[in-house]
């Protein structure tokens, strides 16, 4: 608690005291939480998911999570839209670790994928290498394993499986829980291909991963005077419940493409990003959600709004472990902020302008190299590094859903890290503290 005079007060709080776009965006990184207690909390998270094209779907230990709205399916199966969703195949190893995670969670096909029964880690790991090692020496086995169990961390950051480490197990997680019912079919016509996990004792099946308390936040009034632009874009555009259904159909499935895309959407893709009122429709929805719209040159995407985005880190939400922001410092070091500074990249270049970094370059630092490896692997996952020219390391596209202001801020602190005793340094320094008073 911080007692300093005129400090924010800080106190322990319910998610569900949460401004409604901060809940969602938390719910957002939380992937799930235990479900409300109280009748008003309910109300308010069916309304708010109601708002933004979501529904709330149950998820096992008394937790919830967010789906989306059945309107919103099949907004990837137009010609030409897998490129926009992802320029990059997901790595070999992460769809591996996958299928074997599926296989040995659904001993039975005919049964409900969600909620899945309990595997031992052992057992992913023997059917990863069942499906991926090539010989039978023991370093590839050794080798498949480790990046087998590098895959697990990535798709339990993604909501995909849950992990109980004390036990060694882990089940599937809250994101299979929204899937529709076209999704599992998919699944169920290629389990059979699957090899057959390691026969288990009968009595771990019994083993549930414990429920996720309560989160409990640290809360700081963080109000300023100066609205939010998402809190402006609630104020125009038609909600969900006031346009017809084709409108919401086209908003709705807008909505979804900006938000899982990993390419800007082009404005001609969805009828609700060329048409300017249903666009606004769109900006009304984010706003709800606690997200913006970023235009590009190419296009369209989402990200969280300044204010939302500081009140998550406020509370400790979203932030990235240490190590990797260290290597992601690294990264933007050299890709970014040195080639500027010798005027290979000219000034005011986006974030797709930048140098490839070959990762030895990071070894030369005093973090350990099987750190950054580790470190760089999991920022790749998640899209926020990339892969450049000769194997090399740039910014990922996840850069691309920077509102203006949250990459000026990231401009300023490599500025700071490069050259803290210069005088643009020292400008940024005053700045800062004038915007603090």
């Amino acid at each position: 608690m911080n007692d300093a005079p005129g400090a924010p007060r800080e106190r322990r709080f319910s998610i569900y005291e949460m401004r409604p776009p901060e809940l969602h965006a938390a719910l957002r990184v939380l992937q799930a939480v235990v479900g409300p207690s109280e009748h008003g909390h309910a109300r308010l998270l069916n309304d708010l998911a109601r708002r933004t094209g979501r529904r709330v779907v149950d998820v096992s230990g008394g937790r919830v999570t967010l789906g989306w709205l059945p309107e919103a399916d099949g907004v990837w199966l137009g010609d030409g839209i897998d490129g926009i969703r992802s320029a990059r195949p997901a790595p070999p190893r992460l769809l591996r670790t996958f299928a074997a995670c599926v296989r040995c969670c659904w001993r039975d096909p005919a049964t409900p994928l969600y909620p899945s029964a309990v595997a031992k880690i052992q057992d992913v790991l023997a059917v990863v290498v069942a499906l991926g090692a090539t010989s039978d020496e023991e370093e590839p086995r050794r080798a498949t394993e480790m990046h087998a169990k590098g895959a697990l961390t990535t798709l339990e950051a993604a909501g995909l499986i849950e992990i109980d480490r004390a036990a060694g197990a882990l089940t599937m997680g809250p994101a299979v829980a929204t899937w529709t019912d076209q999704e599992v079919a998919v699944l169920r016509q290629t389990w059979s291909r699957l090899p057959e996990p390691p026969a288990s004792d009968p009595s771990s099946s019994h083993a549930r991963r414990p429920p996720v308390s309560a989160v409990s936040l640290t809360y700081q009034n963080t109000s300023s005077s100066t609205k939010d632009p998402a809190t402006r874009s609630m104020e125009r555009g038609l909600s969900l419940t006031a346009l017809d259904q084709k409108g919401r159909e086209h908003v709705l499935v807008a909505v979804r493409a900006i938000e899982e895309a990993e390419q800007p959407v082009p404005k001609n893709a969805f009828r609700a990003l060329s048409d300017e009122a249903l666009r606004a429709s769109v900006e009304r929805i984010l706003a709800e959600s606690g997200r913006v719209l970023l235009e590009t040159r190419e296009g369209f995407l989402s990200g969280y709004s300044d204010a939302v985005a500081h009140a998550l880190t406020t509370t400790g939400l979203g932030v990235l472990p240490p190590d990797d922001r260290a290597v992601l410092a690294l990264v933007l070091l050299h890709a970014v902020a040195i080639p500027r500074a010798r005027g290979i990249i000219p000034p005011n270049s986006d974030w797709t302008v930048s140098e490839s970094v070959p990762p030895r370059i990071l070894t030369n630092s005093k973090l350990p190299e099987a750190t950054i490896k580790n470190s760089l692997r999991r920022l790749r996952d998640a899209k926020i590094l990339g892969y450049g020219r000769n194997h090399g390391v740039v910014p990922g596209p996840q850069f691309n859903r920077l509102t203006p202001q949250a990459t000026e801020s990231i401009f300023e602190e490599l500025v700071l890290l490069s050259e803290p005793h210069g005088l643009l340094a020292e400008s940024i320094r005053l700045r800062r503290q004038a915007r603090a008073t």
